[in-house]
């Protein structure tokens, strides 16, 4: 059927460019990029958003840049969707991560 080999294409290619984004972001950090890499993160994240580790990425350059609020948000928003969806709790790494601001 047409329409199923057309959704499929669609998830394919989304995830394909969220992979690919990521990617980039990541280069982008590891060039003390962090403004740039906010962007490309944050549009991974819509392209693949049940990727824990995308949120991470996002949390960790939101703190990179001094923006524990934003970091705290993109948690929630990561801890709400997992919950909803998946009915688990963030990963340790990712709850390593926010600790620290939690406590600041």
């Amino acid at each position: 059927d047409r329409s199923g080999c057309a959704r499929w294409a669609s998830v394919r290619a989304s995830w394909v460019g969220g992979w690919a984004l990521m990617g980039l972001g990541g280069i982008k950090k590891n060039q003390g990029n962090f403004e740039e890499a906010l962007g490309v993160l944050t549009r991974a994240v819509k392209e693949i958003p049940e990727r824990e580790d995308v949120h991470r990425e996002v949390i960790d350059t939101y703190l990179q840049l001094g923006m524990p609020d934003d970091a705290l948000q993109q948690y929630n928003r990561l801890a709400d969707m997992l919950h909803k969806r998946f009915k688990i709790a963030p990963d340790r790494r990712t709850r390593d991560l926010i600790e620290a601001v939690e406590h600041a």
